[in-house]
């Protein structure tokens, strides 16, 4: 049997391919999500890290011992701020750089950690004694950071290992601890500084890192898991015999070499001297303080943690959890939540984290899970963190209930980005800390409030109904709210200014009419004048003095002129004048006239009332001066206000009567009267009031409080002048009568408060502290 070559029989097949290369080209864009988490998150902790640095540098050498020293921190501190930019970009290139070794399977451990760990061995080679420390401080941060975040790394290692095919492992994952911190300590080098600055800078790092690449290692897994990869991997570390002890001890003694080569620098513990860093990163040690209470809680109280290895429950990951927070967040737009319907908020947590565990078995198909320890904690704080919210007594029970609907959306925030507990600056943190505070002393009935309110509510819902996992709507909510407030307070401060500016000028006024009021009580009073001279001098005269005084002042020339007048005017009217007075008097009297009309006329004194007046004062004192050797007596004049009808009252003199009726200023202008006796103390206290501090106002129940703040003290009468956030007057009060409404309790002085997210974290602890202590479940008290 032949057999011949027949062409159209064979079948090519094509050469077999490495059985994860389909695999890998499928998931080539979950790999591009985590190369840009990864530069997300470390972008963060750079920014972070290089705040912290500078404050730590700046306070380090605001307590150094000597000049030298001195001098040498502040050069560091303006050789990080000249080349930082150009650190953080070699840091994120080299990044991008460890991300296409490991997309070609060429990614080997960092140089600068190997090295450094073979360097350590005796009798390899000389090392600097600069660069062994340096080498022990990264493989110290390297070492603590691959024990603490084991739990995850491990499935994230096996994931990686899935997609690219080929073994990684600690060292070789791109964003491993090892690859890491091999690129921020090639970048470091760019920095000429001394060990001291650099072992700071490691310092910061290893306090930083750690929470970042905790967060970047959940949401890396969370999406690898979604896309597909390895989903049911359970979150468990394989433990060797004595890996665990070995790797613990590395840590500790690699932490503890950069621990005890830093301490002299940057302090140790929490508490510190001023030059001490624990200022710059409370928040990420009451954030640890927290987990770690909540563990101890985890401890004693059935919870729903996980319930460690060989279970075989399945964990809940951010994506189950979140999956079930977004169905009972549409469930609360359908009506009132009965999460927030008036029960007592501490049943209201509870019952939401029920309500959360029920919506996830849904979604399991019944069957049973539990939730991480590190989601349980983030949903236990949030949680509490609007118990409190809920029962602070300064925010109105209207605002109250809008808050709390956000309890799920923040739920869903803090899950996607626990940053929200460590950074001040956290859009959503920022959202609740300005909502809070704009509502402090608002009131629920008062009509100029409602655009507040209504501006939040209209927040709150807009969250409600679009908030999925965009953290940037958190961040536009927070600044259309921002705008909302920084608009109403350029409002409330031009409105304060116009309060001010009024009760200046009321001050001013007032001022002007008591002067003007002496100045003539002290010409006229016990002279005799007649009725028409001193109706005259009391009322339009010291009318028009008040005039002077207020735009020209009492040290101008024209107030001088104006008591001049006043004085010739009152010694022409003197009886039984002599000749040399006549002839002097008949001089003048043209002139005078002229002033007087003219002053008249400033003070709106009409044309016909002018001419009648200045007639009946040239024929008086025409009688003066052609009067025979035996003058008649003078008119005795009535200092009080003259009787209706009265018949020794001509109309001219009616008239002026009637215009000082009209300009109040029928001598000295009255003033409320003061407490009888006032608490020195208290006295003291309003004394040490300055502008811009804020009072509270409350009445004698407690029930009405008002928030004011000190908008001017008047230099004039010594008054306290308080406006309320809108710029509207709120009270004008003497010292003496504050210090009796301080000791009295009706007046409060109010101190700068922390943000509301700052005193619920405090609170948080305060409550888990006593609640250890009395091994009792916490309860809230505001």
């Amino acid at each position: 049997m032949s057999l011949k070559n027949d062409n159209s029989k064979i079948v090519n097949l094509p050469p077999r391919q490495p059985m994860q290369q389909p695999f890998a080209e499928r998931l080539g864009e979950p790999l591009k999500t985590v190369r840009d988490l990864t530069l997300k998150h470390i972008t963060n902790v750079i920014n972070t890290l290089f705040e912290n640095i500078d404050d730590s540098l700046f306070g380090l050498a605001e307590h150094a011992a000597g000049d030298n020293v001195h001098v040498e921190y502040f050069d560091a501190m303006r050789e990080v701020r000249k080349k930082r930019q150009q650190v953080e970009r070699v840091s994120l290139e080299r990044i991008n750089e460890v991300f296409g070794e490991f997309a070609f399977a060429r990614i080997a451990p960092p140089k600068a950690t190997s090295g450094a760990a073979n360097s350590a061995e005796p009798g390899l080679s000389l090392i600097d004694d600069q660069d062994l420390e340096e080498a022990l401080a990264v493989t110290g941060i390297i070492a603590k950071a691959e024990s603490r975040l084991g739990h995850s790394l491990y499935p994230l290692n096996r994931r990686l290992s899935a997609i690219r095919g080929v073994p990684v492992e600690n060292n070789t994952n791109p964003i491993g601890p090892a690859q890491l911190c091999g690129a921020f300590q090639t970048a470091l080098g760019l920095f000429e500084l001394n060990l001291q600055a650099k072992l700071i800078a490691f310092k910061l790092l290893d306090r930083h890192l750690i929470p970042g690449l905790e967060l970047l290692y959940e949401e890396a897994n969370a999406h690898l898991i979604q896309a597909g990869v390895l989903p049911q991997l359970r979150l468990r570390v394989p433990q060797s015999p004595g890996s665990s002890s070995s790797s613990s001890a590395a840590a500790a003694a690699a932490a503890g070499s950069i621990s005890s080569s830093t301490s002299q620098f940057v302090g140790g513990g929490h508490g510190g001297d001023a030059g001490d860093m624990a200022s710059t990163s409370i928040e990420a040690e009451i954030y640890q303080t927290l987990r770690s209470l909540l563990a101890t809680r985890r401890t004693s109280t059935p919870m729903m943690h996980d319930g460690g290895g060989g279970t075989g429950i399945p964990v809940l990951g951010p994506t189950d959890l979140l999956s079930a927070l977004q169905i009972l967040q549409s469930q609360s737009l359908l009506g009132p939540s009965q999460y927030f319907a008036g029960e007592a908020a501490s049943v209201n947590a509870r019952q939401l984290k029920q309500a959360l565990m029920e919506q996830a078995d849904k979604l399991q198909a019944g069957m049973p899970a539990h939730v991480a320890s590190v989601d349980e904690d983030t949903i236990d704080l949030v949680g509490m963190l609007f118990e409190f919210i809920v029962q602070d007594r300064d925010i109105p029970a209207q605002i109250q209930a809008l808050l709390g609907r956000l309890q799920i959306p923040f739920l869903k925030v803090a899950l996607l980005d626990r940053h929200l507990f460590i950074h001040k600056t956290h859009p959503a943190r920022q959202l609740l800390d300005n909502m809070a505070l704009a509502c402090v002393g608002k009131s629920e009935e008062s009509q100029a409030d409602q655009p507040l309110y209504a501006k939040i509510r209209d927040t709150v819902e807009s969250i409600l109904r679009e908030f999925d996992d965009d953290l940037g709507l958190i961040e536009r909510a927070n600044k259309e709210f921002s705008d909302f407030i920084a608009a109403a307070k350029r409002r409330a401060e031009l409105t304060e200014r116009r309060t001010a500016e009024a009760a200046r000028g009321r001050e001013k006024l007032d001022y002007a009419r008591q002067l003007a009021a002496r100045e003539m009580k002290l010409r006229c009073e016990g002279k005799g004048l007649p009725a028409l001279f001193h109706t005259l001098l009391v009322g339009p005269w010291a009318q028009y003095l008040v005039l002077v005084a207020l735009r020209q002042g009492e040290s101008s020339a024209e107030w001088k002129q104006a008591l001049n007048f006043a004085d010739v005017f009152i010694l022409s009217a003197a009886p039984n004048p002599s000749e040399a007075d006549k002839l002097s008097l008949r001089s003048l009297l043209p002139s005078m006239y002229d002033y007087l009309r003219q002053g008249l006329a400033t003070v709106a004194y009409q044309g016909d009332d002018v001419q009648r007046l200045l007639q009946e004062l040239h024929e008086f004192h025409q009688g003066l001066i052609e009067v025979a050797a035996k003058p008649a007596a003078p008119r005795p004049v009535n200092t009080a206000a003259p009787e209706p009808g009265a018949g020794a009252v001509k109309p001219s003199v009616a008239a002026i009567v009637g215009m000082m009726e009209k300009s109040k200023l029928r001598g000295d202008v009255e003033t409320a009267p003061e407490p009888a006796s006032t608490d020195p103390v208290c006295f003291d206290q309003i004394k040490m009031l300055e502008v811009g501090h804020w009072v509270e106002f409350s009445s004698t129940d407690g029930e009405a409080r008002q928030h004011a703040k000190l908008s001017w003290i008047s230099p004039i009468s010594s008054k306290y002048l308080f406006v309320d956030r809108k710029g509207l007057k709120i009270a004008y009060k003497s010292a003496a009568a504050l210090a009796a409404e301080l000791g009295a309790g009706t007046l409060a002085l109010l101190h700068d408060d922390p943000p509301l997210f700052d005193r619920a974290m405090g609170a948080i602890v305060e409550q888990l502290k006593s609640a250890q202590a009395g091994n009792a479940e916490p309860k809230h008290t505001s």
